[in-house]
């Protein structure tokens, strides 16, 4: 049927299909939305519905890049874990001195003193790495890059549980804390780091949260791991030595793992930064991102580095903001749960 019915006059009637007439009656009802207005409009929710099509591509790549970043935190986990399981092993107090063998009456087993010493030595020197790495990191990665920190610092940790699990006295246990210490201290300032700048926006919290998953699997895997330990007289060097396993791991991955785009723009290595760009994320996205970065990157060199006093001004509120950061974390550290973890095993013997 003809939708233009003549009616003998010089008017025609124009029959309207429903899906017009429906665009007719909101038109009315907002008579300031133009044509233009509603075409802008409908080009717009487009434009938003094929951009939120494009944020949700991930490469898998990138899952793999991250979950070898996180590595660091499997290493953390299963030391902590590791370290205080052994002073409950009979093969680690008869080999340290600390018990003795029965029928061995020329034996001396260590005071109570002596064995608390030893363990906070243990314990503490690697606290006291780990601060130390975690320090000096920063200044490496930003310098460097975040593949030559995770690097150094994997090594580090590999040479130190490599002396732990080969000591053959206390003293070569000990010293090596700091070494394999400071190696998690600076993979731990590093590595979330890394991750949260290779991940595309729409998962990079999923992602970076890898890092404190792997932390606790590191723990739980190593208990488990040490219920079979215990009763094998050498088991404890597996204890502190067996992550060297996942730090090798994670060196070899190192060598395909791309830089920090992030870290390439700002030292101006636009090229590098496009070529590692091309690994993370689909073609379509890589011109973007590079301007994205490269607005960032210079927002900051114009800012600088601030001041002490711009820290502690109240300006931005950024007196309130550091001093709430400072408490969360002062708070977690001041609760205990350090020496909760490091001594559960004992904790545990004591009481059950």
């Amino acid at each position: 049927m003809d939708p233009t019915i003549s009616t003998g006059t010089t008017e025609n009637i124009v029959v309207t299909p429903p899906e017009v007439k429906a665009s007719f009656e909101v038109d009315q009802e907002n008579p300031s939305l133009s044509d233009g207005d509603m075409k802008e409009t409908i080009k717009t929710t487009n434009s938003s519905e094929d951009s939120d099509d494009e944020q949700v591509r991930t490469k898998k790549f990138v899952v793999v890049v991250a979950a070898a970043a996180a590595l660091g935190g499997l290493i953390f986990g299963y030391d902590i874990g590791g370290a205080g399981a052994t002073f409950l092993m009979k093969g680690f107090r008869l080999w340290f001195g600390w018990d003795c063998a029965e029928g061995d009456d020329a034996c001396v087993p260590a005071t109570e003193s002596e064995i608390n010493t030893d363990q906070g030595l243990i314990n503490g020197l690697f606290g006291a790495g780990a601060a130390i790495g975690a320090l000096v990191a920063p200044k490496i990665f930003d310098n460097f890059g975040r593949k030559i920190t995770m690097y150094t610092a994997s090594v580090l940790f590999i040479i130190g549980a490599a002396l732990q699990a080969s000591a053959v006295n206390m003293l070569m246990l000990q010293i090596p804390r700091l070494l394999s210490g400071a190696g998690i201290g600076a993979l731990s300032m590093c590595s979330p780091v890394y991750i949260s700048e290779l991940a595309p926006e729409h998962c990079r919290g999923q992602l970076a949260t890898l890092w404190q998953l792997t932390i606790v699997t590191g723990i739980v895997l190593v208990s488990i791991l040490n219920i079979w330990l215990a009763d094998w007289e050498d088991g404890w060097r597996i204890s502190y030595g067996g992550n060297i396993v996942f730090a090798v791991i994670l060196v070899g991955m190192l060598t395909i793992m791309p830089e920090s785009p992030r870290y390439l723009v700002a030292k101006g290595k636009l090229t590098e930064a496009r070529e590692a760009l091309t690994r993370v994320r689909f073609e379509d996205e890589i011109d973007s991102e590079m301007v994205e970065l490269d607005k960032e990157t210079k927002e900051e060199a114009e800012q600088g580095v601030a001041s002490w006093g711009e820290m502690f001004s109240t300006e931005n509120s950024m007196r309130y903001r550091l001093t709430l950061g400072i408490a969360l974390q002062s708070i977690q550290q001041l609760s205990g749960i350090n020496a909760i973890m490091f001594y559960a095993p004992i904790i545990l013997d004591k009481f059950f």
